[in-house]
């Protein structure tokens, strides 16, 4: 029950944002962006919270950041073999979904995976109590591009196997 305030923030966010402009598209349009919505939502929740705002402190040393790529790998320190696994598995969603969404292309999808990563990373740097890292930069964006590859050589392919054209029975029902 402690959530239901958030989620009719985000399903408010998600109507004016994406579905009241995509509404008369039909599902096929509508499904993939919440999707998306959804998973942006869910990345942000996983690496950036907790995230304190503390504009005094945005602009102290207190940061922590790391700019020596697989520095954990080569010295074997921590948990590095699943955080590796898993900054890629996060960001493979994202090779698959913004282009289905965004009708991309591979390049773009790629790019804007890594923006999206390094905004991560500097709003870790100075908002959270998180460690801003290189590593993550490079594993995240490594999924991107798996997922890029996944969307584009597998899946979309696939898809255009099945689906044509939006028909009136896949529109959304007028409000």
């Amino acid at each position: 029950m402690e959530i239901l305030p958030d989620l009719i923030a985000l399903c408010t966010v998600f109507y004016f944002c994406v579905f009241r402009n995509n509404k008369d598209r039909g599902l096929r349009t509508v499904l993939p962006a919440f999707l998306f919505f959804l998973y942006i939502v869910l990345v942000c929740n996983i690496t950036l919270m907790p995230f304190f705002i503390r504009i005094p402190d945005a602009f102290s040393d207190s940061h922590s950041f790391n700019l020596r790529p697989y520095i954990d790998l080569i010295l074997k320190r921590g948990d590095y073999k699943r955080q590796i696994v898993l900054n890629i598995l996060m960001f493979l969603p994202f090779g698959i979904l913004y282009p289905a969404v965004t009708k991309s292309s591979f390049v773009k999808t790629v790019l804007c995976g890594a923006l999206f990563s390094l905004t991560i990373e500097i709003l870790q740097f100075l908002f959270s109590t998180r460690i801003a890292d290189i590593t993550d930069l490079i594993n995240n964006t490594a999924g991107a591009v798996i997922g890029a590859v996944l969307w584009f050589v597998i899946l979309k392919p696939f898809m255009s196997l099945f689906v044509h054209e939006d028909t009136a029975a896949d529109k959304l029902p007028d409000d």
